[in-house]
């Protein structure tokens, strides 16, 4: 269980680089492509455009290398999230837009298939963490070295 684990991180790590390097590539799509769904303002959105190719890389590599795990895998998380709800927004709203996940070059429209696709993330990396040493981890820190109930971290 635990290879399999490690796997569903390196792929998820791997999504996360792709996408991350190919916006760092294309800043201004990148960009375009926060401003279609109409959800913030463009100066929100460059701002928005310069720091997430960054936060996808660093996280991608630490899903993939094993290190921060634990961040690792609540910003994993977070994008995830928000990567659904974003999605979603766009299809409550009916809005027929390029989902922007892979560069200028996906075609995806948003819909309930890259939602699906989001929240499948979003799950994947939540089974990776919780069938990690995480599990071990919180049970042995929360046992007092005196024996008693008070936690100790």
């Amino acid at each position: 269980m635990r290879s399999l684990a490690n796997l569903v991180a390196v792929i998820l790590g791997l999504l996360l680089i792709w996408s991350g390097w190919i916006h760092f590539q294309n800043p201004y799509e990148f960009f375009e492509s926060i401003v279609d769904y109409t959800i913030v303002r463009r100066t929100e959105a460059a701002v928005l455009a310069s720091i997430m190719p960054g936060v996808m890389l660093v996280t991608g590599a630490g899903l993939v290398f094993g290190f921060w795990k634990s961040a690792s895998n609540c910003l994993g998380s977070s994008l995830f999230i928000l990567f659904a709800t974003v999605q979603a927004t766009a299809l409550v709203r009916g809005l027929e837009i390029s989902c922007g996940c892979f560069g200028p070059n996906s075609h995806q429209v948003s819909g309930m298939n890259v939602i699906l696709w989001g929240a499948a993330g979003l799950f994947l990396i939540h089974y990776e963490f919780f069938s990690s040493d995480f599990r071990s981890t919180v049970k042995d820190a929360a046992i007092s070295p005196s024996g008693s109930n008070d936690v100790v971290l």
